[in-house]
């Protein structure tokens, strides 16, 4: 299969992370069921599947994003003779609004956690603005216990550490008994089990445990409404800005290597206040 062939030789090149690649595979297989054989293979196919508007904008990017270095490979191996996808015009993805939550519905979904360790998972999550695929790297050795600090393996870093992070005290004081139990001194901090060789819990895994938790404390109102575990990230950096942080600072925490993707992405266009100052006035007599 030209598939797991294609992802064997960018996990190998580390151009692809591991924890990527059940998502990558499974969006190559669905083309391939789409499509048909390589040789059908065209343009317009190529740009009416990574365009199709019954999936949202965001999936139809990733398609996009997957599909055009697949095929460039496949071009390259000399399966193709065309780079069918080379072409496919970008998507267009809707600008919004951050999506955080306010600090009762952070409580809420703490008290939602069935255990110490769920407890955790979305205290670091909220109070050092790691994704889940960045809580899935953390080691135990990442933690400096002198400092007080995190090294971090956010994605793009290809496993490596990226940036370090101050570890709050409300999340430091579940961190350290946490550990003690553990009863090991090296390996994935968030584990799939206590045996002394445990294997990391998955990003996909992180994933989908914090939203059965966010579910469960009620504060979800339909499907993509913005809650989610990315969410925890968000509400992380406004809350910092909102505490008198400074952007930089804010930056530096969530790994980014510009302030202009940090302002963009992650802080809140509307000015505080606004809804507040446009009441009170009355024209009708």
């Amino acid at each position: 299969m030209h598939v797991d062939t294609y992802i064997a030789h960018r996990v190998e090149r580390c151009e692809l992370a591991p924890s990527s690649v059940v998502n990558v595979r499974a969006t190559l297989l669905q083309w391939h069921r789409h499509a048909g054989e390589p040789g059908a293979w065209t343009l317009p196919l190529a740009t009416s599947w990574c365009h199709d508007r019954v999936i949202r904008p965001n999936t139809r990017k990733m398609r996009r994003a997957r599909l055009r270095p697949y095929t460039a490979w496949l071009c390259r191996t000399g399966v193709l003779a065309d780079d069918v996808a080379y072409d496919v015009p970008r998507v267009k993805v809707p600008a919004r609004p951050p999506r955080n939550l306010d600090r009762a519905a952070v409580a809420s979904l703490l008290d939602a956690c069935p255990d110490d360790r769920a407890t955790l998972i979305v205290m670091l999550m909220v109070q050092c603005g790691l994704r889940c695929v960045d809580l899935s790297r953390v080691l135990i050795e990442d933690i400096d216990v002198t400092r007080r600090r995190l090294d971090v393996r956010a994605k793009g870093g290809n496993g490596d550490v990226t940036h370090t992070v101050h570890i709050p005290a409300e999340a430091w004081a579940l961190l350290v008994p946490y550990v003690r139990g553990l009863g090991r001194s090296s390996g994935p901090l968030i584990a799939n089990s206590r045996r002394l060789q445990p294997h990391p819990v998955s990003a996909n895994r992180l994933s989908v445990l914090v939203r059965r938790w966010i579910a469960d404390a009620g504060l979800k109102a339909f499907p993509y409404d913005g809650t989610s575990p990315h969410a925890l990230r968000h509400t992380c950096a406004q809350d910092m800005l909102d505490s008198g942080a400074q952007l930089e600072q804010v930056r530096a925490v969530l790994g980014h290597r510009t302030v202009s993707t940090t302002e963009e992405y992650y802080l809140r266009r509307e000015p505080r206040g606004l809804a507040e100052s446009m009441e009170g006035r009355r024209y009708a007599a």
